[in-house]
């Protein structure tokens, strides 16, 4: 639509109307002209496409928004971490895990967390989910484990808490905390 130009060069009122004006659009072509206009368009204008493509469920661009992760534009970047909240499955470990073990950030951390959550809350069984999770944490070295127990928490079950558990009883301050905060929000 003529709608996608303004999201070039318009202001933040404009860009926001035609956001809200885009939802509103029915049919599936929406997901490929929204998707097509990302690379024109400007910092605020990607990051209202992206939130888009995330408000349409349009996981068929998974991959694209996880480009933008780690954008240096803030806006950019919050935008892609909420949309794959909702693009998200299993099929993405292997992109999301890394992105995990690379953050530095706490707030970094806590948001791959949070993905890494949405894309096993696909999964219906939470043990399932948890085995998952499980494995990934198996492969991490061992300074890095500890991002593990917050997922662990996000997914639910039994099956992660004798590990997480575990890693209490022989872990340094830094894994007890990491442990009691995956424990007091253990869904």
């Amino acid at each position: 639509p003529a709608l996608l130009d303004v999201l070039k060069k318009g202001g933040a009122g404009e860009i926001a109307a035609v956001k809200t004006a885009l939802l509103s659009v029915k049919g599936d072509k929406l997901v490929a002209d929204v998707s097509g206009a990302i690379e024109g368009a400007s910092p605020a204008g990607k990051a209202a496409l992206i939130d888009i493509l995330g408000d349409r469920g349009a996981r068929g661009k998974t991959r694209e928004v996880l480009g933008f992760v780690n954008s240096t534009d803030p806006a950019i970047r919050q935008s892609a971490r909420g949309a794959l909240k909702n693009l998200v499955s299993p099929v993405n470990l292997p992109q999301i895990v890394p992105l995990l073990l690379d953050a530095k950030a706490p707030g970094d951390i806590s948001d791959m967390q949070g993905i890494l959550v949405a894309a096993l809350g696909v999964m219906k069984n939470p043990e399932q989910a948890a085995s998952v999770v499980l494995a990934q944490e198996k492969k991490a070295p061992a300074e890095k484990k500890l991002l593990f127990y917050n997922v662990l928490a996000g997914v639910g079950g039994k099956k992660g808490l004798p590990v997480v558990l575990d890693a209490f009883a022989g872990g340094n301050d830094q894994t007890k905390a990491a442990v009691i905060a995956a424990l007091s929000g253990w869904k």
